[in-house]
């Protein structure tokens, strides 16, 4: 098949900058290459990347993008101007994969079947992709907010991210601290409730709880700015343990250096309608790091509650989260358990299986 991937315009291919979905795809294009398919993707043109290049068999075409944005208003204009310079820019395909707001809509009358990838929880946006053949949701309550949204069910399908599976590491590569978050540090994630939830988890077990926190602040990057960051600083002063504010980690090997040498990863995620598959935890638990999360639906297609991870019923409140946290910790064996099942789990969603279930789908779409 000829196979072309349209990125989103605030980020560039390969994924210098972070971002989930820019990983996945950027991973995902070099499987299907390296599976005897024509692919081309196109991104965000970056400094000290050309314009056009062909690396790992994937053709990687470059345009004019933007600068992140939280004026919803602007995004949708640089979107829509990024989305037409794309439109421009593309050549012929079997299957267009779609990841901006409007590509779906500019690439309307194409020939190609028209596949666009749902990494965020739908708003009712999903009525201009008439035209599109598959819309693809990343975790089953997507998949189920589409349909209840007007959506065909057979338009859609659920195809979780992939991870790419690392090696295990000795802890005794890292000094072993206790928590890790890694993700963006917003009031949405939850990060400033972990903090609080330790300092009452320090009492509950006597001894202090050392947390790593890995992750951008800037609003630019999408953090929650610098008043939060004060926030969070103000709580881990009152802490007995340590909080090492590590900021944003591209390198894929040195983040997972960062968060092996820890016991629990902790994303006790808030984000109701933003959460929509929780790539970050994957692949913690694919470093043999259990996880412990929120209690929202998109979670629960990979974490098994007391098996591979822990699940804080937020109705529950702080001293919930700080209960959990505090009976994990207390409990080494069974973490080392969960760890073990943890990565058995992240072993049924690797780019190969995950690229797999892409590519079958392809062809059904294209049949």
């Amino acid at each position: 098949m000829r196979i072309g991937i349209v990125q989103g315009p605030f980020l560039p291919i390969p994924p210098l900058l972070g971002g989930a979905v820019e990983k996945v795809w950027f991973d995902l294009a070099n499987e299907f290459a390296a599976n005897g398919h024509d692919v081309w993707h196109v991104s965000k043109r970056y400094p000290g990347l050309p314009d056009h290049a062909v690396v790992g068999g994937v053709e990687h075409v470059r345009v004019g993008g933007f600068s992140q944005t939280h004026n919803g208003l602007v995004r949708l204009i640089r979107d829509l101007t990024y989305s037409t310079r794309v439109a421009a820019a593309i050549s012929d395909a079997d299957v267009i994969v779609t990841h901006s707001f409007w590509s779906p809509v500019i690439l309307r009358n194409t020939r190609a079947v028209l596949y666009v990838h749902v990494a965020r929880f739908p708003k009712q946006q999903h009525r201009l992709y008439r035209s599109a053949d598959r819309l693809q949701a990343v975790s089953s309550p997507v998949a189920e907010a589409l349909v209840q949204q007007g959506v065909p069910s057979t338009k859609v399908v659920v195809i979780p991210n992939p991870v790419r599976l690392p090696e295990l590491r000795s802890t005794s590569e890292n000094p072993v601290d206790d928590i890790c978050f890694a993700g963006r540090i917003h009031p949405e994630k939850g990060v400033l409730e972990l903090l609080r939830a330790v300092v009452t988890a320090e009492g509950i077990l006597g001894r202090p709880i050392n947390v790593r926190l890995a992750g951008p602040t800037d609003t630019a990057a999408g953090g929650g700015g610098r008043a939060y960051f004060e926030d969070l600083k103000r709580v881990a002063v009152r802490m007995r343990g340590s909080v090492d504010f590590r900021g944003l980690i591209v390198d894929r090997e040195e983040l997972n250096r960062y968060i092996s040498g820890v016991r629990i990863f902790a994303y006790p995620s808030l984000a109701e309608r933003g959460e929509t598959f929780g790539l970050a935890v994957l692949e913690a638990m694919s470093l043999g790091v259990p996880a412990l999360v929120s209690d929202l639906r998109c979670f629960l297609d990979f974490v098994l509650p007391g098996r591979n991870g822990m699940v804080w019923d937020r109705a529950s409140g702080l001293h919930g989260l700080a209960q959990a946290l505090s009976t994990a910790l207390d409990q080494e064996g069974r973490i080392e358990q969960m760890g073990m099942a943890a990565r058995r789990t992240a072993e049924g969603f690797t780019v190969e299986k995950v690229a797999g279930m892409y590519l079958a789908d392809f062809e059904s779409a294209i049949a």
